[in-house]
């Protein structure tokens, strides 16, 4: 991989990382003015974006992986699985201790990301496996993309209500898949290059979108059946961007990209704090804002926390149970 798509990718998981983060402190009162509940419609549409990006660039990382299926999911043990369950329990005590609920049985669920934000990572371990052996099977991964949309569509209809939505794999499978295919076909500059050209107007288009639907008191949810289509338009916007967008490797923002994972882990109990405070003033500026001081916030003191380790021995262990590298 060279520096330019390197640091692209740190770029656009800048991105995506935003975009989770919106859609967890953007929830404001239907009694708030119509500009508060239209900037939230928003933020919640533009919170539909982060997974998508990171799947694709997780199936595009995983493509040409050489390690075999134990030492792949042995890897993915410390770097994902540790810092999953770590993060996953501190938040989980953080909300149980504060609103009640403690048990194994709900501790399971919110680690399995049962109506959590968890459950981005079960899907991602469930594409790793359903993709493992198949990955460089052509005709497999054009069907799961079919089984995709097919999965999408039925779910906007309610026909697959026995399975959450959110840990279906097939319904998150297009992203990841589309970045197996970029990978095999080496396609990942074509695509960066490509959106940089056409950045402007799919940007445009998309802002277009989400504030037409905003107006009418709809945002783009996963699971619509328009959901795929706009998806891939936010992301061919997000590349672009990161394209774009020219900061050396240790810019804020390409270092916001690499702690990504972390942030992600330990983000919501400062989206909740934000959110309620935030919340009880009806100002759309101060919604609008939400996600930033969030990203700033839980970023600085992901930042402080390894300084305060640097130099001490439990720097690698802090390391491991945080998800950073």
């Amino acid at each position: 991989m060279n520096r330019r798509v390197s640091e692209n990718i740190y770029k656009v998981k800048f991105f995506a990382i935003l975009s989770v983060i919106c859609a967890h402190c953007s929830s404001v009162s239907a009694n708030h003015s119509f500009m508060d509940n239209f900037v939230s419609y928003v933020l919640d549409s533009i919170g539909s974006v982060g997974v998508g990006i990171f799947l694709f660039i997780s199936g595009y990382l995983f493509y040409d992986t050489r390690r075999t299926f134990k030492d792949f999911f042995t890897s993915k043990l410390k770097t994902i699985v540790i810092p999953w369950l770590f993060c996953g329990t501190a938040v989980y005590l953080y909300v149980k201790f504060r609103k009640g609920g403690l048990g194994i049985t709900s501790w399971i669920k919110w680690i399995s990301g049962v109506d959590t934000y968890l459950y981005y990572l079960t899907v991602l371990f469930m594409l790793y496996l359903l993709c493992y052996f198949i990955r460089k099977n052509k005709i497999a991964k054009y069907m799961i993309i079919l089984f995709s949309v097919i999965s999408n569509i039925f779910t906007s209809f309610g026909i697959f209500g026995v399975v959450s939505p959110y840990l279906n794999p097939f319904n998150f499978s297009f992203f990841f898949v589309l970045g197996l295919i970029c990978s095999e076909n080496n396609l990942i500059e074509t695509v960066f290059d490509f959106s940089k050209k056409i950045c402007v107007y799919t940007s445009l288009l998309y802002l277009i979108v989400v504030i037409i639907l905003a107006y009418f008191d709809v945002c783009v949810t996963y699971f619509n059946y328009f959901y795929i289509l706009i998806e891939l338009l936010a992301i061919i916007s997000a590349m672009g961007l990161s394209d774009l967008i020219s900061v050396r490797r240790e810019n804020a923002i390409c270092d916001i990209g690499k702690l990504s994972f972390s942030i992600y882990l330990l983000h919501m109990p400062i989206a909740g704090i934000i959110a309620n405070i935030f919340g009880r003033i009806d100002f759309f500026i101060l919604t609008l804002i939400r996600p930033i001081i969030v990203l700033v916030i839980t970023y600085m003191a992901i930042k402080l926390v390894l300084k305060v380790v640097q130099k001490t021995p439990f720097k690698s262990v802090v390391n491991i149970l945080i998800g950073t590298r």
